[in-house]
């Protein structure tokens, strides 16, 4: 999706507590580019927020790109502020009317959709302007109805509250921490170090994105699946099957949180699963573990021999794994896959082989 940031659009998404957080989570779901935006709307998100850090870290991130120089439209920024004068734009306004002028393909993401659509582009009145403007707050999710029972189901709780995918979460995350314990790690010691600060920084970040005790414990009260990284859980007549993470177990031996997460939106891209992190969970000890959801693959888990043999075909070889689980190689991307058992596999009924408890681990760009 293409479109310019406002800033209204840029205080929800990062503030959880924010009346169009769940919205702005939505929206910012859909972006498959650095969304343009001006100075005048970055300094009036840092000020809002109180954070010049976390507004610059959405440049940093590649969610938003600066995309306009003022002073290279100074005649049409006045001839807009005195058509307006009635309005009393503040610049930030204006620079939006001009951006959406000179890309005119792209959407206005913005929460003040009134004013923007008595705004006029190049002198017209925009017959689809509220096609223009993605600000319909209704996307949120919807309160309950009358007669609707107040036990909602967990296909109705999954994405409850701005669950992200595991790439927009770790973003998230990592602007929420500011300094962030990231490797490369230049020793076992400073990779534990760094387990251990990355784990504390999970357990703060949970005030912004928690999974309440209450839906942990009535999660648990389904029959778990098991698992030796995860607590598995498939409710009763429900399309979706909920993970746990054991705690101090991000996949690997060693592993941090964040790995984790870029390993999980690789599988959520290979697998078309739809992976969600639908909070952080913290034990009475101060214990972190992340809380997913993703689609039940209808199916059977292949036998060795099936799996092996396709697997093959597709360019994957056999490979001696250190941590004694079974691992493939792509010879042409270079790509491993670890943990590629049977049973982290399912066969749909087309004979199609769908991976959903695998390790990714992508080879850094040269």
């Amino acid at each position: 999706m293409q479109g310019i940031a406002d800033t209204g659009f840029l205080v929800a998404f990062l503030n959880r507590r924010d009346a169009h957080h769940v919205w702005a989570v939505a929206v910012a779901g859909q972006i498959t580019e650095p969304l343009l935006t001006c100075e005048a709307v970055l300094a009036e998100t840092a000020f809002h927020l109180s954070s010049v850090a976390i507004t610059l870290q959405l440049i940093r991130d590649k969610m938003v790109r600066l995309a306009f120089q003022a002073d290279e439209h100074l005649p049409q920024l006045e001839a807009l502020a005195k058509r307006y004068a009635d309005r009393r734009p503040d610049l930030a306004d204006l620079c939006l009317i001009r951006m959406s002028e000179l890309y005119a393909r792209h959407s206005v993401i913005t929460v003040d959709k009134a004013d923007l659509r008595v705004y006029r582009r190049n002198k017209r009145f925009q017959a689809d302007a509220k096609k223009r403007i993605i600000s319909s707050i209704r996307r949120a999710s919807p309160s309950r109805r009358a007669g609707e029972p107040r036990t909602r189901s967990w296909d109705d709780l999954r994405g409850d509250k701005g669950a992200d995918s595991p790439k927009l979460f770790g973003a998230c995350w990592r602007t929420f921490s500011g300094a962030f314990a990231e490797g490369p790690f230049e020793s076992t010691s400073d990779r534990i170090a760094g387990i251990i600060e990355q784990e504390a920084q999970l357990r703060d970040f949970a005030s912004i994105r928690p999974f309440s005790n209450e839906k942990l414990a009535r999660l648990r009260e389904n029959s778990p699946a098991g698992g030796a990284e995860h607590e598995v859980f498939v409710p009763e007549g429900s399309r979706y099957v909920w993970k746990i993470t054991r705690p101090n177990r991000w996949g690997l031996i060693s592993a941090t949180a964040m790995e984790y997460l870029e390993r999980l939106e690789v599988l959520n891209e290979v697998s078309g699963t739809d992976i969600l992190i639908e909070g952080v969970a913290v034990t009475n000890v101060g214990v972190p573990s992340l809380v997913t959801s993703m689609a039940f693959v209808p199916g059977v888990h292949p036998d060795s021999s099936e799996l092996h043999s396709q697997l093959a075909e597709e360019g994957w070889e056999l490979i001696p794994d250190p941590d004694q689980m079974l691992g493939y190689r792509q010879s042409e991307s270079g790509v491993v896959m670890r943990d590629a058992h049977p049973k982290n596999f399912i066969k749909t009924g087309n004979n199609l082989l769908v991976p959903v408890d695998v390790i990714f681990v992508v080879p850094p760009e040269k």
